[in-house]
């Protein structure tokens, strides 16, 4: 029996194992990347109220301007500094999207190969059996055919 199916088994549980594990990064890079975009939702937020509120006070308090003002530039460069880690995840989790896809695929042509191997082996079986049956008629028909001329003579 054709069994060459077999010895791809250990490949496509490889290529499993590592799509799983891609799989595994890229949800956990999706989670890294959706709360740096509450963070920046958040600092945004911060500095709208913030303007808000120097909107609100008017230019009374010099002190109160300068300390805000302070805080603002503040505020703007931490939004910046999120902005460009949210690139920088956006970057890998792209790679890693790449990554998982050529492992999908590689691990789809393993199962093609040993779907085709299957089918080979079915094939062969197929054809064994047909033999098998073609011999088992012929042997009875000789059976049979002897004792017809045994019993004529």
């Amino acid at each position: 029996m054709y069994k060459g199916w077999s010895r791809f088994q250990p490949i496509l549980r490889y290529r499993k194992s590592v799509e799983d594990g891609l799989s595994l990064k890229l949800a956990d890079i999706k989670r890294r990347f959706k709360r740096k975009e509450e963070e920046l939702l958040n600092l945004k937020n911060k500095c709208l109220l913030l303007k808000g509120e120097l909107l609100k006070e008017g230019k009374s308090d010099w002190r109160s301007i300068a300390v805000h003002g302070q805080y603002l530039l503040l505020l703007s460069d931490e939004i910046s500094k999120v902005e460009e880690e949210l690139e920088e995840i956006n970057v890998e989790m792209e790679e890693t999207r790449e990554k998982l896809l050529q492992a999908s695929k590689e691990r789809k042509v393993v199962e093609k190969i040993i779907e085709r191997c299957l089918e080979v082996q079915k094939k062969s079986e197929k054809t064994k059996e047909t033999k098998l049956l073609d011999e088992t008629g012929i042997i009875s028909y000789i059976n049979r055919a002897g004792k017809g001329n045994e019993e004529r003579a």
